[in-house]
């Protein structure tokens, strides 16, 4: 019927409001299209450095990249304090008392730790599993070479490497 009136000539109401509303889709899409296509040509280029990859990203979900303005005072005791050296050290002082205020602010439990262990447990002992040698080797193996070193200041590499020098004296 809709293409028996359109031969004919005849443009009703509703003919019009479809082909404005069907124009207006149609670009609405192309745009989308190309807005998506933009966006993942910038995203490919971007893939390998996360800073470039934020900054694509961060107008997207909204939020604006800010810069927040470095403080050249720091306030402590009622007591504005400009020199660097001073603030850095207001700073190690705050964090480096941090676990001793927590520590005071925990209240004193009546109860002993032992109250809390159950079970039949030997006192006065301890046992341990012994290690085989393939054990701590599937170990090391496991172990990424690419991480940083760990409290020892061993790495990771250097222990893998060295596998066949410590195998024995680390099952002993």
């Amino acid at each position: 019927m809709y293409r028996r009136k359109h031969r004919l000539g005849v443009e009703h109401e509703s003919t019009i409001q479809y082909t404005i509303f069907r124009n207006l889709f149609n670009n609405i899409k192309k745009k989308a299209i190309a807005r998506e296509q933009y966006y993942d040509s910038l995203l490919k280029e971007a893939k390998t450095d996360i800073k470039k990859t934020w900054k694509i990203l961060w107008p997207l979900v909204g939020k604006q990249i800010q810069k927040e303005p470095i403080l050249n005072d720091f306030l402590t005791n009622n007591n504005t304090v400009t020199d660097s050296s001073a603030i850095a050290n207001e700073f190690s002082k705050f964090f480096g008392n941090v676990g001793k205020d927590l520590q005071n602010n925990i209240p004193n439990s009546q109860k002993s730790y032992e109250s809390y262990l159950t079970g039949n447990r030997p006192m006065n002992s301890v046992f341990l599993n012994p290690v085989t040698e393939n054990e701590i080797k599937d170990v090391l193996n496991k172990l990424n070479s690419q991480k940083s070193t760990g409290h020892d200041g061993i790495s990771n590499y250097i222990l893998k490497n060295l596998a066949g020098g410590i195998l024995v004296p680390l099952c002993f």
